[in-house]
């Protein structure tokens, strides 16, 4: 990897990566041994930011617009697909659930938990599966997401 290729990571990365490999070096750390951990910052950084472009680029496709139109419609979000003060963790886990099958986003929880600042919708998942109940408004929803 010559110097050019390693001056473009930096800037690609918005020197992202900086204060980690400060702290490496700070640790005395050798130079090998800090080149190793620098690349292995870098390419964490770029998997990341592939992942997240990913998942971005599915929940701003057209089929996606569709989803979110309608949710905004039915109540469940607003104009910047934040969820609404109303829409309960029971329907956000069923939301993301099925929007995730429709636009094909396997790291569902996870996407719509970042997304909607929300944690543990998986748990949701499990204690719907416990009690075999759905989400009030479930009717409303799988509607939305009706082709």
């Amino acid at each position: 990897m010559g110097d050019d290729t390693v001056s473009d990571y930096w800037e690609i990365y918005n020197h992202n990566v900086e204060k980690t490999i400060q702290e490496a070096w700070d640790t005395g750390m050798s130079l090998v041994k800090l080149k190793i951990h620098a690349i292995g910052v870098l390419t964490l950084e770029w998997l990341e930011q592939q992942t997240t472009t990913t998942k971005k680029t599915k929940l701003e496709s057209d089929e996606a617009k569709k989803y979110w139109l309608r949710l905004k419609e039915a109540g469940f979000v607003d104009a910047k697909c934040t969820l609404m003060p109303e829409t309960t963790r029971k329907q956000a886990m069923y939301i993301a659930e099925l929007f995730a099958e429709k636009i094909g986003i396997k790291s569902k929880w996870k996407t719509f938990e970042q997304l909607w600042s929300i944690s543990n919708l998986a748990q949701e998942k499990w204690d719907m599966q416990e009690t075999g109940s759905t989400p009030s408004r479930s009717k409303d929803i799988n509607k939305i997401f009706e082709d």
